[in-house]
Protein backbone atom coordinates (compact mmCIF):
# COMPACT_ATOMS: atom_id res chain seq x y z
CA UNK A 1 0.00 0.00 0.00
CA UNK A 2 1.09 3.57 -0.70
CA UNK A 3 -1.54 5.81 0.92
CA UNK A 4 0.70 8.87 0.59
CA UNK A 5 2.99 9.97 -2.23
CA UNK A 6 6.22 11.66 -1.24
CA UNK A 7 6.95 14.73 -3.37
CA UNK A 8 10.72 15.25 -3.72
CA UNK A 9 11.13 14.45 -0.04
CA UNK A 10 9.47 17.76 0.92
CA UNK A 11 5.90 16.78 1.74
CA UNK A 12 3.36 14.02 1.26
CA UNK A 13 0.05 14.09 -0.58
CA UNK A 14 -2.77 11.52 -0.32
CA UNK A 15 -2.49 8.92 -3.09
CA UNK A 16 -6.26 8.82 -3.40
CA UNK A 17 -6.57 12.55 -4.03
CA UNK A 18 -3.63 12.58 -6.43
CA UNK A 19 -5.07 9.68 -8.44
CA UNK A 20 -8.49 11.32 -8.66
CA UNK A 21 -6.82 14.55 -9.77
CA UNK A 22 -4.94 12.73 -12.55
CA UNK A 23 -8.11 10.97 -13.67
CA UNK A 24 -10.00 14.25 -13.63
CA UNK A 25 -7.38 16.00 -15.76
CA UNK A 26 -7.59 13.20 -18.34
CA UNK A 27 -11.39 13.52 -18.18
CA UNK A 28 -11.10 17.25 -18.90
CA UNK A 29 -8.96 16.50 -21.93
CA UNK A 30 -11.56 14.05 -23.23
CA UNK A 31 -14.37 16.57 -22.77
CA UNK A 32 -12.31 19.14 -24.68
CA UNK A 33 -11.90 16.60 -27.49
CA UNK A 34 -15.63 15.80 -27.58
CA UNK A 35 -17.18 19.21 -26.94
CA UNK A 36 -17.35 20.20 -30.61
CA UNK A 37 -19.75 17.32 -31.16
CA UNK A 38 -21.97 18.53 -28.31
CA UNK A 39 -24.77 21.11 -28.65
CA UNK A 40 -23.70 22.70 -25.34
CA UNK A 41 -21.89 26.05 -25.54
CA UNK A 42 -18.28 25.81 -24.23
CA UNK A 43 -18.85 28.28 -21.36
CA UNK A 44 -21.80 26.23 -20.15
CA UNK A 45 -19.67 23.08 -20.23
CA UNK A 46 -17.26 24.69 -17.75
CA UNK A 47 -20.17 25.57 -15.46
CA UNK A 48 -21.30 21.95 -15.54
CA UNK A 49 -17.81 20.66 -14.75
CA UNK A 50 -17.37 22.96 -11.75
CA UNK A 51 -20.69 22.05 -10.17
CA UNK A 52 -20.31 18.36 -10.96
CA UNK A 53 -16.90 18.18 -9.28
CA UNK A 54 -17.88 20.20 -6.21
CA UNK A 55 -21.14 18.41 -5.48
CA UNK A 56 -19.64 15.07 -6.53
CA UNK A 57 -17.01 15.28 -3.79
CA UNK A 58 -19.61 16.39 -1.26
CA UNK A 59 -21.85 13.47 -2.24
CA UNK A 60 -19.03 10.92 -1.91
CA UNK A 61 -18.21 12.07 1.59
CA UNK A 62 -21.82 12.28 2.79
CA UNK A 63 -22.72 8.77 1.64
CA UNK A 64 -19.50 7.41 3.18
CA UNK A 65 -20.39 9.01 6.51
CA UNK A 66 -23.89 7.53 6.26
CA UNK A 67 -22.58 4.03 5.53
CA UNK A 68 -19.80 4.19 8.13
CA UNK A 69 -20.68 6.88 10.71
CA UNK A 70 -17.41 8.42 11.94
CA UNK A 71 -16.46 9.27 15.49
CA UNK A 72 -16.28 12.98 16.24
CA UNK A 73 -12.65 14.08 15.60
CA UNK A 74 -10.71 15.46 18.54
CA UNK A 75 -7.46 16.60 16.91
CA UNK A 76 -6.10 17.84 13.59
CA UNK A 77 -4.95 14.41 12.39
CA UNK A 78 -8.45 13.00 12.92
CA UNK A 79 -10.01 15.99 11.15
CA UNK A 80 -7.63 15.44 8.22
CA UNK A 81 -8.53 11.77 8.01
CA UNK A 82 -12.24 12.58 8.24
CA UNK A 83 -12.08 14.98 5.32
CA UNK A 84 -9.51 13.29 3.07
CA UNK A 85 -10.20 9.56 3.43
CA UNK A 86 -13.28 7.48 2.80
CA UNK A 87 -15.52 8.02 -0.20
CA UNK A 88 -18.43 6.14 -1.76
CA UNK A 89 -18.73 6.37 -5.53
CA UNK A 90 -22.50 6.33 -5.78
CA UNK A 91 -22.64 9.34 -3.46
CA UNK A 92 -20.38 11.14 -5.92
CA UNK A 93 -22.61 10.08 -8.80
CA UNK A 94 -25.66 11.46 -7.01
CA UNK A 95 -23.85 14.71 -6.22
CA UNK A 96 -22.61 15.02 -9.79
CA UNK A 97 -26.11 14.48 -11.17
CA UNK A 98 -27.43 17.16 -8.83
CA UNK A 99 -24.72 19.54 -10.04
CA UNK A 100 -25.61 18.88 -13.68
CA UNK A 101 -29.30 19.32 -12.91
CA UNK A 102 -28.69 22.72 -11.29
CA UNK A 103 -26.58 24.01 -14.18
CA UNK A 104 -28.97 22.59 -16.79
CA UNK A 105 -31.89 24.41 -15.18
CA UNK A 106 -30.02 27.70 -14.79
CA UNK A 107 -28.52 27.65 -18.29
CA UNK A 108 -31.63 26.15 -19.90
CA UNK A 109 -29.64 23.32 -21.46
CA UNK A 110 -31.16 19.81 -21.80
CA UNK A 111 -29.97 17.73 -18.87
CA UNK A 112 -29.23 14.71 -21.05
CA UNK A 113 -26.92 16.73 -23.30
CA UNK A 114 -24.68 17.14 -20.27
CA UNK A 115 -25.03 13.47 -19.36
CA UNK A 116 -24.07 12.25 -22.81
CA UNK A 117 -20.98 14.50 -22.93
CA UNK A 118 -19.82 13.86 -19.37
CA UNK A 119 -20.41 10.10 -19.11
CA UNK A 120 -17.30 8.95 -21.05
CA UNK A 121 -15.10 11.42 -19.15
CA UNK A 122 -16.70 10.53 -15.83
CA UNK A 123 -15.52 6.95 -16.37
CA UNK A 124 -11.91 8.12 -16.62
CA UNK A 125 -12.10 10.23 -13.46
CA UNK A 126 -13.66 7.24 -11.69
CA UNK A 127 -10.87 4.97 -13.00
CA UNK A 128 -8.31 7.32 -11.47
CA UNK A 129 -10.15 7.05 -8.18
CA UNK A 130 -10.02 3.26 -8.32
CA UNK A 131 -6.25 3.36 -8.84
CA UNK A 132 -6.17 5.57 -5.75
CA UNK A 133 -8.16 2.93 -3.88
CA UNK A 134 -5.53 0.35 -4.78
CA UNK A 135 -2.69 2.58 -3.60
CA UNK A 136 -4.52 3.47 -0.38
CA UNK A 137 -5.40 -0.16 0.30
CA UNK A 138 -9.17 0.34 0.50
CA UNK A 139 -12.06 -1.27 -1.40
CA UNK A 140 -9.96 -4.43 -1.60
CA UNK A 141 -10.87 -7.83 -2.99
CA UNK A 142 -11.26 -11.28 -1.56
CA UNK A 143 -8.31 -13.52 -0.74
CA UNK A 144 -6.81 -14.83 -3.97
CA UNK A 145 -3.51 -16.51 -4.88
CA UNK A 146 -3.72 -16.80 -8.65
CA UNK A 147 -2.53 -14.68 -11.58
CA UNK A 148 -2.17 -10.93 -10.94
CA UNK A 149 -2.85 -11.26 -7.20
CA UNK A 150 -1.79 -8.27 -5.08
CA UNK A 151 -0.81 -8.24 -1.42
CA UNK A 152 -2.85 -5.85 0.69
CA UNK A 153 -2.98 -5.80 4.50
CA UNK A 154 -0.68 -8.82 4.56
CA UNK A 155 -3.03 -10.96 2.48
CA UNK A 156 -2.83 -11.96 -1.17
CA UNK A 157 -5.98 -10.53 -2.74
CA UNK A 158 -7.86 -10.14 -6.00
CA UNK A 159 -7.07 -6.59 -7.24
CA UNK A 160 -10.69 -5.60 -7.81
CA UNK A 161 -9.75 -1.90 -7.75
CA UNK A 162 -7.49 -2.27 -10.79
CA UNK A 163 -10.00 -4.57 -12.47
CA UNK A 164 -12.64 -1.87 -12.15
CA UNK A 165 -10.24 0.81 -13.37
CA UNK A 166 -9.59 -1.29 -16.48
CA UNK A 167 -13.30 -1.84 -17.03
CA UNK A 168 -13.99 1.89 -16.74
CA UNK A 169 -11.32 2.76 -19.31
CA UNK A 170 -12.85 0.25 -21.73
CA UNK A 171 -16.34 1.55 -21.00
CA UNK A 172 -15.15 5.10 -21.62
CA UNK A 173 -13.82 4.05 -25.03
CA UNK A 174 -17.12 2.40 -25.90
CA UNK A 175 -19.07 5.47 -24.81
CA UNK A 176 -16.85 7.77 -26.88
CA UNK A 177 -17.52 5.60 -29.92
CA UNK A 178 -21.24 5.75 -29.22
CA UNK A 179 -21.19 9.51 -28.53
CA UNK A 180 -19.61 10.21 -31.91
CA UNK A 181 -22.27 8.14 -33.68
CA UNK A 182 -25.41 8.25 -31.56
CA UNK A 183 -28.23 10.43 -32.85
CA UNK A 184 -30.56 10.08 -29.90
CA UNK A 185 -30.35 12.20 -26.79
CA UNK A 186 -29.73 10.20 -23.63
CA UNK A 187 -28.49 7.02 -25.29
CA UNK A 188 -24.89 7.40 -24.11
CA UNK A 189 -26.05 8.15 -20.58
CA UNK A 190 -28.36 5.13 -20.60
CA UNK A 191 -25.62 2.75 -21.78
CA UNK A 192 -23.29 4.09 -19.08
CA UNK A 193 -25.88 3.53 -16.37
CA UNK A 194 -26.73 0.02 -17.54
CA UNK A 195 -23.15 -1.14 -18.05
CA UNK A 196 -21.81 0.21 -14.77
CA UNK A 197 -24.78 -0.95 -12.70
CA UNK A 198 -24.36 -4.53 -13.92
CA UNK A 199 -20.59 -4.44 -13.43
CA UNK A 200 -20.83 -2.98 -9.95
CA UNK A 201 -23.47 -5.47 -8.83
CA UNK A 202 -21.27 -8.39 -9.92
CA UNK A 203 -17.88 -7.11 -8.75
CA UNK A 204 -19.24 -6.49 -5.25
CA UNK A 205 -19.33 -10.27 -4.73
CA UNK A 206 -15.53 -10.33 -5.09
CA UNK A 207 -14.82 -7.61 -2.52
CA UNK A 208 -13.90 -8.33 1.09
CA UNK A 209 -13.77 -4.92 2.78
CA UNK A 210 -16.34 -4.53 5.53
CA UNK A 211 -16.81 -0.77 5.16
CA UNK A 212 -19.32 -1.02 2.30
CA UNK A 213 -22.44 -1.25 4.42
CA UNK A 214 -25.28 -3.66 3.71
CA UNK A 215 -29.00 -3.57 2.99
CA UNK A 216 -30.15 -7.05 3.87
CA UNK A 217 -28.13 -9.56 1.87
CA UNK A 218 -26.92 -6.91 -0.59
CA UNK A 219 -24.13 -4.42 -0.17
CA UNK A 220 -25.13 -0.76 -0.25
CA UNK A 221 -23.70 -0.43 -3.77
CA UNK A 222 -25.54 -3.52 -5.01
CA UNK A 223 -28.78 -2.13 -3.62
CA UNK A 224 -28.24 1.21 -5.36
CA UNK A 225 -27.15 -0.57 -8.57
CA UNK A 226 -30.61 -2.09 -8.91
CA UNK A 227 -32.17 1.38 -9.09
CA UNK A 228 -29.44 2.64 -11.46
CA UNK A 229 -30.17 -0.32 -13.72
CA UNK A 230 -33.92 0.37 -13.71
CA UNK A 231 -33.31 4.06 -14.38
CA UNK A 232 -30.98 3.15 -17.25
CA UNK A 233 -33.60 0.89 -18.78
CA UNK A 234 -36.18 3.65 -18.49
CA UNK A 235 -33.82 6.15 -20.11
CA UNK A 236 -33.02 3.72 -22.90
CA UNK A 237 -36.74 3.32 -23.58
CA UNK A 238 -37.21 7.10 -23.56
CA UNK A 239 -34.27 7.63 -25.92
CA UNK A 240 -35.63 5.25 -28.54
CA UNK A 241 -39.24 6.35 -28.11
CA UNK A 242 -38.47 10.04 -28.59
CA UNK A 243 -40.26 11.49 -31.59
CA UNK A 244 -37.06 12.52 -33.29
CA UNK A 245 -33.35 12.03 -32.98
CA UNK A 246 -30.99 14.91 -32.27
Amino acid sequence: MHPFINVFGWFEIPAMGFSILCGTLVAFALIWFLHKKSPIAPQFILDGLIWTILLGFVGMKILYWIVTPPAWPTNWAEWRDLLTTGMVFYGGLAGGILGIFIVARVRKVPFLDYGDLFAPAFCLAHAGGRVGCFLAGCCYGMEYHGLCAAELHGVSRLPVQLMEAGFLVLLSGALVWLFLRAKRRGLVTAVYMLAYAVWRFVIEYFRADAERGFVGALSTSQFISIFILLAGLGLMYYSFRAKKAI
